[in-house]
């Protein structure tokens, strides 16, 4: 068998490939053993044991050559048997390099036994121990263990490492939520997240929950265990709705609550564009641990793969990261800058934009500690400036009416695919309040978390407040930079909401998502103010008019998070272009439609998101496709009659059967209620197997 070499990093002058360089300390790599790369074994369908009985299911990609290796786990329900397949392909190349990599598919989904009850649940969590504990006492493993992951697994990796088994010595995470409430699959700003939660990513999870096992891994008795978990299951979508509030439901997931309890390494990765942009950086910023913070341009997807670059070889720095943790190799890597970020520039925006301009950084730390907080006054006129004019100091009112379409122009939230970036802001900044600085005389880079202290009044008792920052060309094109957004209700707290007083005039701040950006020469900045951010916010139940306060009084504004340029400091980070992999199995993606429908006549406007789905061909006897529609629909003249659904449809053909799952949601409401439906439908060769109907009504708490 063909037996190839690690590429050779080269020192000296240069610095390690595919990773940031600290000038400072150096390593003769070159004087290093060069392993040669292994040859592989792929062991299906491990069965490991749970504390309660039940088994586990887990594929491991391991070296064929006896002997003992650091194993690393990934931790989900997508299905390693057919759904995510694909992502063997990453598993291989760590196996190559002298580790069991192992698959483990989540209780209840995919081969292993039990059942599902919710996402990230304490059951999952103890389980990932159990899982850990039996690995490391394996007689191939050293009995040292990472996990790593993007999303979903990315959350299992921190969930289990807030229990801190002490086999667990280092983590990578990716594009995962610290705040399961106000970030994850639940309330933006404290409201209901409409389009990814119920939309997509919730219709999406109630097809996948329903699949089938497998029966060459389950024996003879698949169908019964399949029925079973049918039946004793219940739709996550529900569940989400069914806590309205910042309560402990959410708590057990979420990583801010908990960071004193991680004790492993923990390498963090993140894209400016992701559906959680923040948590890694907050997490970086928390964590007692030794860490790593790499900040990409990325959506919601890993960093070799796109769909936005630029794209780098991120498992060579994964590599490298349990190299050093679980085998002990002094490879450089705790050497360099921790902090490794990507400064971005105006590109003209498009939805389907492959490419983000600007240029890789290397930090010692996060924050940075050379941020300035710059003040931005929003002033009459819809001036926004830094100094205090006479002007200024006068009392004023700007008002607005509420428009609930207003953010159709920001994309979908990023944690999905689909995977849309946000396009020109103008038509959303016609319906809301804009400040717009004069033209830049120099650039401005904004390098952190931007805030907007508002004062603010509403006619109505029950309002929300977004804000975005935008980046204006000298042509006019607004480049959404960043958006934060607050139901003023939840201004004091999430978990005991307070209906405004009607005129009344509230101090709130409310923190848009992090981000790095360089405001250019003759460009401007812009911060826009609305009352909506559809469809990923749900709208309040009224009409309203909603003000803002400005003067010295009442000073409303933004502060940004400036970072000046600074004299040397480490050299810039280069990584390397994502590697080739071998190809596992054919996945094809579908197409997609991304359409905005405005009714003239009823003023509904409805988004439209067709066909998003993918197709796996596993080998010639298993062949599964799955497609999402999606549709979110408001009136501006009755913003409580919002409703957004969903529809999957999933196809498994094997070679004696065509099984067929399709799982619908509808979310519905009026001015004091949330009404879901959800219908679940299976067939197999066309007959009926499984039908069932979920329905909830659930008060709106000051939403």
């Amino acid at each position: 068998m063909r037996i190839n070499s690690f590429p050779t990093r080269r020192v000296g002058g240069g610095r390690p490939l595919g990773a940031a360089y600290n000038a400072q300390k150096t390593f003769d790599l070159t004087s290093m053993k060069i392993q040669p790369r292994l040859d592989v074994k792929l062991v299906k369908n491990v069965r490991i044991p749970m504390r309660d009985g039940i088994h586990l299911s887990a594929d491991l990609l391991m070296p064929e050559m006896p002997g003992k290796y650091p194993a690393i786990i990934q931790y989900h329900p997508y299905r390693k048997d057919d759904m995510s397949v694909g992502a063997n392909e990453f598993h291989y190349y760590f196996a190559e390099n002298g580790y069991v990599s192992i698959r483990l598919d989540v209780r209840g989904t995919g081969s292993s036994e039990g059942r599902c009850v919710e996402e990230y649940s304490l059951e999952e969590s103890s389980d990932a121990v159990d899982a850990i504990n039996w690995i490391a006492a394996q007689e191939w493993c050293t009995g040292k263990v990472g996990m790593y992951g993007w999303s979903y697994s990315g959350q299992t990796s921190m969930t289990a490492a807030l229990k801190a088994p002490e086999p667990l010595k280092a983590v990578v995470c990716g594009l995962f939520s610290d705040d399961r409430y106000t970030a994850d699959s639940g309330y933006e700003g404290g409201s209901v997240m409409p389009m990814v939660d119920y939309g997509q990513y919730g219709t999406f999870m109630i097809g996948f929950n329903a699949m089938p096992t497998y029966p060459e891994y389950s024996g003879k008795e698949w169908m019964n265990i399949w029925r079973k978990r049918l039946e004793e299951s219940t739709p996550w979508v529900i569940q989400w709705l069914s806590h309205p509030l910042d309560e402990e439901y959410w708590r057990p997931a979420s990583v801010k609550y908990h960071y004193d309890e991680v004790k492993a390494a923990v390498f963090l990765v993140d894209g400016w564009r992701d559906g959680y942009p923040g948590a890694a950086a907050k997490m970086y910023a928390n964590l007692k641990v030794p860490k790593k913070l790499l900040m990409g341009p990325w959506l919601h997807s890993r960093p070799d793969q796109g769909p936005l670059g630029p794209t780098i070889d991120i498992h060579q720095e994964m590599l490298r990261w349990w190299d050093h943790w679980l085998k002990g190799v002094e490879n450089g890597i705790m050497g360099e800058p921790p902090v490794s970020i990507y400064v971005q520039k105006f590109d003209k925006p498009a939805a389907n934009r492959a490419f983000t301009s600007g240029e890789w950084r290397a930090e010692k730390e996060w924050p940075i500690a050379r941020t300035k907080g710059q003040t931005f006054r929003f002033q009459t006129g819809g001036r926004l400036t830094t100094g205090i004019s006479s002007k200024s100091s006068e009392r004023a009112v700007d008002s607005f009416e509420y428009r609930p379409e207003v953010g159709l122009m920001s994309g979908v939230f990023s944690a999905t695919s689909p995977h849309f970036l946000p396009v020109d802001q103008r038509p959303d900044e016609a319906l809301s309040l804009n400040y717009t600085t004069e033209a830049l005389r120099n650039d401005l880079e904004v390098t952190g978390f931007p805030k907007a202290r508002l004062f603010v009044s509403s006619t109505s008792p029950v309002s929300s407040i977004a804000v975005r920052l935008s980046d204006v060309a000298p042509d006019g094109t607004s480049a959404l930079v960043q958006k934060g957004a607050l139901n003023l209700t939840r201004r004091n707290s999430f978990e005991k909401p307070e209906p405004l007083k009607p005129g009344k005039v509230n101090e709130v701040e409310v923190e848009l998502n992090v981000n790095s950006w360089v405001f250019e020469k003759g460009h401007k900045n812009r911060v826009s103010v609305s009352g909506s951010d559809w469809p990923n916010m749900w709208p309040t139940p009224e009409k309203a008019s909603i003000s803002l306060h400005l003067g010295d009084a009442t000073p409303s504004g933004m502060i940004l998070p400036s970072i000046p340029k600074r004299k040397g400091g480490p050299p810039q980070p280069r990584y390397d272009p994502p590697r080739p992999f071998r190809k596992i199995v054919d996945v094809s993606p579908s197409p997609v439609e991304y359409e905005i429908v405005r009714d003239l006549y009823s003023e509904k406007v409805t988004l439209r998101l067709k066909n998003s789905g993918l197709t796996v061909i596993r080998d010639p006897a298993v062949h599964l496709t799955s497609s999402l529609q999606s549709e979110a629909t408001v009136d501006p003249n009755k913003p409580w009659e919002a409703h957004v659904k969903g529809r999957e449809t999933i196809t498994l053909k094997r070679r004696d059967q065509t099984i067929v799952v399709e799982g619908e949601d509808l979310l519905s409401s009026t001015k004091d209620a949330f009404d879901i439906r959800v219908t679940l439908n299976v067939t197999i060769d066309g007959m009926a197997f499984f039908n069932k109907t979920w329905h909830k009504s659930v008060p709106r708490i000051l939403s």
